[in-house]
């Protein structure tokens, strides 16, 4: 089930602080997957061959129970 939250002012100050690849980590601590998912994937889209940012991605995907995607993620 997907649920729209409001961003605490908390949450909303640490991204305003944090670099372009932080943000994924600190909208995944917050357990706002959706956003941390889209977040990476914006990084992917601008570095598709960054290894590493798939690796991230295909770890929140297996977070999720996401696994069959998340191998193909890594292929």
């Amino acid at each position: 089930q997907v649920k729209r939250v409001a961003l605490s002012e908390g949450l909303m100050e640490n991204l305003a602080r944090a670099s372009r690849e932080e943000a994924p980590t600190i909208y995944a601590e917050a357990g706002l997957w959706y956003d941390a998912f889209s977040a990476i994937s914006e990084r992917i889209d601008a570095a598709p061959g960054d290894r590493v940012l798939r690796g991230q991605r295909a770890s929140l995907l297996e977070q999720v129970g996401l696994a069959q995607v998340s191998a193909q993620e890594l292929q």
